[in-house]
């Protein structure tokens, strides 16, 4: 690793570099919605990197500690991606929950079909909510964007 400090990257470390400062450069200057997806291809950079750093703290710990070292950096780097990165994501329906209960607990509408309207993120917080809440087979719901819609599914 510290070769590449004074004599310059070269091959593979330079190529993964590159990538990484190109995926970087494109998302930052491409007016796009930013979402995770995009980040895929750094990916594998991004993790031969962390391979070879786990190497290059296995060669600076002392030698007496030579047994139990790959153990030590190895959980080290679980262990931060337990703490930073690891979370279950919360149940949110955006408030549709109330109104999907009390749909679910009007007698007059079990098994009927409901049309929601709303917009496409709406609808489909109303659709997951009353799906998370009802034993199947249950209500059919369709999309008014999708039934009612004049538009084609391609664009204008």
């Amino acid at each position: 690793m510290q070769p590449a400090l004074r004599e310059g990257a070269r091959g593979k470390w330079a190529a993964c570099g590159a990538l990484l400062l190109g995926v970087w450069i494109f998302d930052w200057a491409v007016p796009i919605n930013f979402e995770e997806r995009y980040l895929i291809p750094a990916l594998g950079p991004l993790l031969a990197f962390l391979a070879a750093g786990m190497c290059w703290a296995l060669s600076q710990l002392p030698a007496r500690w030579r047994a139990g070292r790959a153990a030590l950096v190895g959980l080290t780097v679980v262990g931060v991606f337990v703490v930073e990165t690891f979370c279950v994501p919360a149940n949110a329906c955006g408030g549709f929950g109330a109104a999907a209960r009390q749909l679910l607990a009007t007698p007059a509408f079990d098994r009927t079909n409901l049309l929601v309207s709303s917009d496409p993120l709406g609808e489909g917080m109303f659709i997951a909510a009353v799906a998370d809440q009802e034993a199947r087979p249950g209500h059919t719901i369709l999309r008014a964007s999708k039934v009612l819609g004049q538009e084609r599914l391609d664009g204008p």
